[in-house]
């Protein structure tokens, strides 16, 4: 993504703004991702920092090998309409 706001990645990830702060703050400590105010004080700008990056290359990879194994498992037919129903899940939200 790039960067994004709070709210951005509230939406996103679908999850509550108590939820994101929460599992933010290990990621901000630890230098993975960076936070600088936005325009309003109370929006942060979000990055991940160059170690952050690189942690989700290696991650991306293990991801991607996941998402094949589902489908070879389960059928491309069936992993579509998976997906499906779970944006209409999210939709409920």
């Amino acid at each position: 993504m790039g960067e994004a706001t709070n709210k951005t990645l509230q939406s996103v990830l679908a999850l509550d703004q108590t939820t994101l702060t929460r599992n933010l703050k290990p990621l901000i400590r630890e230098g993975y991702v960076t936070a600088t105010p936005g325009s309003d004080r109370r929006q942060k700008i979000l990055r991940l920092s160059g170690c952050g990056n690189e942690i989700y290359g290696d991650a991306l990879v293990y991801w991607q090998d996941a998402q094949k194994q589902i489908v070879e498992q389960l059928g491309a037919d069936t992993s579509h309409q998976l997906l499906g129903l779970s944006d209409e899940i999210l939709k409920l939200g």
